[in-house]
C-alpha cells in the first residue's frame, strides 16, 4: 500500500467514526421521544420520555391489567394480569423503535420519536 492509499483509509474511517457519534447522540436524545400505549391497535396515551417524567398509568380492558411506569427516562411494565408474565420481565424501553408488548392483553407500549 502507498501513503496516499493509507491517508485515504484514515479520512474515511474517522468520518464513518464521526458520522456513528452523531447517530448515537441523536437517537438517544430522549427529549425527541414520547412513549404511546396502544390497546388492541387503538391509541390510548401518549406521554413524553423524559427523565423527569414520572407517571404510573393503569391499563384496564375487560378485566385485563398493566401497570406501565415511566421514569428516569425509561418505561417498562411492573404488573400485568397475563398469565405469561412476559411483558413485566422484558427490560425498560428507552431508545425509538423499542416495544414491550403484552400480547394476552393486547397492550403495547411503544418508544417513538415526537413528530
Amino acid at each position: 500500500m502507498k501513503k496516499k492509499d493509507l491517508v485515504l483509509i484514515a479520512i474515511v474511517v474517522i468520518i464513518a467514526a464521526f458520522g456513528l457519534l452523531f447517530s448515537y447522540l441523536y437517537s438517544n436524545n430522549s427529549a425527541d421521544l414520547k412513549v404511546v400505549i396502544t390497546i388492541d391497535g387503538n391509541v390510548f396515551k401518549e406521554l413524553p420520555l423524559t427523565e423527569d417524567t414520572n407517571e404510573e398509568i393503569r391499563v384496564e380492558q375487560n378485566g385485563n391489567v398493566n401497570v406501565v411506569i415511566i421514569e428516569n427516562g425509561i418505561v417498562k411494565i411492573s404488573e400485568a394480569t397475563c398469565p405469561d408474565q412476559i411483558c413485566v420481565e422484558t427490560m425498560p424501553a428507552d431508545e425509538n423503535g423499542e416495544m414491550i408488548v403484552c400480547l394476552p392483553n393486547k397492550v403495547i407500549v411503544e418508544v417513538t420519536r415526537n413528530d
